[in-house]
């Protein structure tokens, strides 16, 4: 397929944007952990800002791409602020969580809102193309941070991603204003027959978005140790996605292989339960992060291919998303309290993911 110059111009905006907070984002988990705090309040923090976007979405009356990723820049600049200093651990650690909930819904609806429009017949390949970003960059720079972090400072690290950040912005300010006139009353409209299957979406996210690095902890707190293990995961999976994109766009019928990944995907977390050991961990993370990395760009086709209109849908998307991720952490958050013992959220998890097929042959998806 051929890519035009938008195209290239919005990779490279996510290329150098997620070179930037990786940086730092890959160990901010074990610098919490070393700078005080417990693992409630690293669920206190995810709750956050997984309910941020719920709350501010519903006022939201318009869609101006340019306008929303140079917010989500500005809010990233408060990044450093928050963390240099821990003077009121628990209030700043909510106001990052804050922060970071209105960047984080800001950017995506955005940037989806130019990417999604630029490929009508190969939307699988193009959901591998948007989603190669992190595994490619997370080969090197979760280690690379991990080592900054350990040889100098996590403060270092964040002046890295803080001045990095200056090259992703550079593209924002070339960019040319597109605004989609949708608020979420209207958006949700465009989604029909979508609502569960985004929401179990959501609900499954929360693994790789935490529950992985948090039970990785337990085993590795050092960030050098930390950030390796992370681009070790990333290597797994890097080209995953392309080879069975491109066999998906060919065939025409996702069904031979989005029920196949879905629920090899549900058996994988169901058995990160048993992951007792670092060693254990080690293995079944191997398929773990092959079925992720081969679902993630699966799971974006499902939307591209049943949304009435795909950049009209994004505020009802990202809302459904992050209503499973905050069910998901609140259940996680009740498993921990009552057995301290996060491998049965796994369990939970990988369970209620099996939900996920069965509402896309419910809601007669590529039967």
């Amino acid at each position: 397929m051929k890519y035009n110059k938008e195209f290239w111009h919005l990779y490279s905006y996510s290329f150098t944007f997620g070179m930037a907070v990786m940086i730092a984002g890959s160990v901010f988990l074990p610098f919490l952990i070393q700078s005080g705090f417990t693992f409630y309040d690293l669920f206190i923090y995810t709750f956050t800002w997984c309910l941020t976007p719920l709350l501010v979405l519903p006022f939201l009356s318009s869609l101006p791409t340019k306008k929303f990723m140079t917010i989500n820049f500005l809010l990233r600049l408060t990044f450093p602020i928050l963390i240099w200093n821990f003077y009121f651990p628990k209030t700043q650690l909510i106001l990052l969580g804050i922060t970071n909930g209105i960047a984080i819904i800001l950017n995506p609806v955005s940037y989806n809102a130019r990417f999604f429009v630029l490929s009508k017949n190969k939307k699988a390949e193009l959901s591998s193309v948007y989603f190669s970003v992190g595994p490619i960059l997370g080969i090197f720079l979760p280690a690379f941070g991990g080592w900054i972090t350990q040889t100098y400072s996590y403060r270092v690290a964040v002046l890295i991603t803080t001045f990095l950040l200056i090259i992703p912005f550079i593209f924002v300010l070339k960019f040319k204003e597109k605004i989609v006139k949708v608020n979420l009353r209207k958006s949700f409209s465009y989604i029909n027959g979508l609502r569960t299957v985004l929401f179990l979406e959501g609900f499954w996210e929360t693994i790789p978005f935490f529950l992985v690095g948090t039970w990785i902890l337990f085993f590795l707190r050092e960030p050098l140790q930390y950030g390796a293990y992370g681009s070790y995961l990333a290597l797994i999976g890097v080209v995953a996605s392309f080879v069975v994109a491109k066999i998906s766009d060919k065939i025409k019928r996702r069904a031979f292989i989005i029920y196949p990944i879905t629920i090899f995907l549900a058996i994988a977390t169901f058995l990160l339960g048993f992951s007792s050991s670092l060693a254990v961990l080690s293995l079944l993370m191997i398929f773990m992060t092959f079925a992720q990395t081969f679902a993630w760009p699966f799971m974006v086709t499902v939307y591209l291919d049943n949304a009435k209109d795909v950049r009209k849908g994004l505020f009802a998307r990202e809302f459904m998303l992050n209503l499973g991720r905050v069910c998901s952490i609140s259940l996680l958050i009740a498993i921990y309290y009552f057995t301290q013992n996060l491998l049965y959220g796994f369990f939970v998890l990988g369970i209620a993911y099996l939900l996920y097929p069965l509402a896309l042959w419910k809601k007669n998806h590529y039967r």
